[in-house]
């Protein structure tokens, strides 16, 4: 079987590393003509697995290997290392596949379980010496990148597209009216169209692309044996990416289709970021600084685009309810279910006052997950919370950090806990109730917070600095101690925290 290595890179084995691994391959991905979906699961899946490689190997790897490569028309993304194996997937290697639910059962299960449901046939294979490396492979896909060439020379119409059939889906058109009218039907991800033509020249046609809304952004490259500066100065006027001149070399035609698409991609790259960050905006965590019968305080950081913490509440007369949100995930498509699992909450709060009960909360939050297939490739946690007078509050957690109870001797965390949202049908979720003592405080967070340093020292370090902090202020006021937490967060995640953090304290309303 004839495999095509197309790329190869290689960092160190450390969290700056891993971020590099990240750019590096969201460039190589660019030149897939994979959908933009399957280069998110993609790098998500590299993210998360050189993250595990880096901080649960023992001894970790020296460095990180990524290799792109091209077998019978599908891309294969191959992760390598030199550290010590994963010991604990040696017993699943009799089916070679990963099992999302035995995953979760590590402490760093939550990332590899999102892997294995955007990639069902990922396997690992440990090295079984020192020579040998430990290395993922992942099945991703065939190229969906649809490339019309329109040409009236037969011989031109098939060089052109045996040119580009390697690496991209190729339509051939000698008729021009005909690919007018199916391009409007169907619209490809870039055009290649002849000048001179009968019934409909070049221009022509491109006119009457650049007039349909259907067609109107399809990149477009004139490809024309015509030296003549008119027609190049008719064929600039109509908003063309390139203008190839004929014979055109294979590695030419490669060269300008990439460069094409590339801009493509990076102009709809940037019309996502600035959707990301009007959803980053409309997501940010917030609270009224009277909840009920409670007082609260937030404090959130967004890491990066994608994903995000959010936070749900409601309350009425006797109680009050809140559900603090953490979406994993990559790019525009993850912040999009961040905001659809925003408004099923949020209407689910202020819909149905019967399902405020924690337990009630999570399992509705979970089903729904499981229901939703296209949601089940987002992943998420959450913690639900009931406040009621007297400084009740309930509170029943899907897969989330358990809150911590800050008192006079400190801050303890809760003994609360349960299933990922989305794993199974009618899970069951507990609900922990206790009352908080006049002076208590009642601390959620998402796991950013302890997870801001870079090295597993560095987030020791930090987790104990965060305890510390918190004793310290318990009697400072809310906001001085949430801005005390923050500071000390900050100083070990710097300016650009590596994960989404937020923080929410609530202590009862003095009598």
């Amino acid at each position: 079987m004839i495999r095509t290595n197309l790329q190869t890179f290689e960092v160190r084995a450390n969290l700056e590393g891993v971020r590099e691994l990240r750019r590096k391959v969201a460039l190589g991905l660019g030149c897939t003509g994979l959908p933009e979906a399957r280069q998110n699961e993609t790098l998500v899946a590299v993210s998360e697995l050189a993250t595990n490689l880096v901080q649960h190997s023992a001894p970790p790897p020296r460095w990180i290997r990524v290799l792109l490569s091209r077998e019978r028309g599908d891309w294969r993304l191959e992760l390598a290392d030199n550290g010590a194996p994963l010991l604990d997937w040696r017993a699943r290697l009799t089916t070679g596949a990963i099992d999302g639910a035995d995953c979760l059962a590590e402490d760093h299960g939550r990332g590899l379980a999102l892997v294995a449901a955007m990639f069902p046939d990922a396997r690992y294979e440990p090295g079984e010496s020192a020579r040998e490396f430990n290395r993922w492979r992942l099945g991703l896909g065939e190229s969906s990148v649809v490339v019309a060439v329109i040409d009236d020379d037969p011989l031109q119409l098939r060089v052109i597209a045996a040119y580009l059939a390697d690496s991209y889906q190729v339509i051939s058109f000698s008729a021009p009216l005909v690919a007018v009218e199916r391009l409007r039907r169907a619209p490809p991800d870039l055009v290649l169209a002849d000048i001179r033509m009968p019934e409909l020249d070049g221009l022509e046609l491109r006119r009457r692309l650049a007039e349909d809304p259907a067609t109107e952004l399809v990149p477009f490259i004139f490809m024309t044996e015509s030296r003549d500066e008119v027609v190049r100065e008719q064929a600039d006027l109509l908003g063309i990416d390139d203008f190839l001149l004929k014979p055109v070399r294979k590695r030419q035609l490669i060269a300008a289709v990439q460069r094409t698409l590339f801009r493509s991609r990076s102009l709809r790259a940037r019309l996502g970021h600035r959707i990301d960050a009007a959803i980053t905006e409309a997501l940010k965590p917030k609270l009224p600084a009277e909840l009920g019968s409670w007082r609260a305080v937030v404090r959130s950081v967004a890491a990066e685009a994608g994903g995000g913490d959010f936070v749900s509440f409601t309350q009425g007369p006797d109680c009050a309810a809140l559900v603090l949100v953490d979406v994993m995930g990559h790019g525009v498509a993850a912040k999009f279910f961040a905001h659809a699992h925003a408004g099923y909450i949020g209407g689910l709060l202020h819909s149905r006052p019967d399902a405020w009960e924690p337990a009630s909360l999570c399992r509705a939050i979970s089903q729904r997950v499981f229901d939703d297939k296209l949601n089940q490739y987002s992943l998420l946690t959450c913690v639900a919370v009931r406040l009621t007078h007297g400084g009740g509050v309930e509170i029943a957690c899907a897969g989330h950090p358990a809150p911590l109870l800050l008192d006079a001797l400190g801050a303890h965390q809760l003994d609360i806990g349960g299933a990922l949202p989305g794993l199974q049908s009618e899970p069951v979720y507990d609900t922990l109730s206790l009352t908080l003592k006049p002076g208590e405080r009642l601390l959620l967070f998402t796991d950013g917070l302890f997870e801001g340093a870079f090295t597993a020292p560095g987030r020791n370090a930090l987790e104990l600095d965060l305890l510390a902090t918190a004793k310290q202020g318990l009697a400072a006021p809310l906001a001085d101690l949430a801005d005390a937490l923050m500071a000390t967060f900050y100083a070990a995640a710097g300016d650009t925290p590596r994960d989404d953090a937020t923080l929410i304290i609530l202590e009862p309303s003095s009598p």
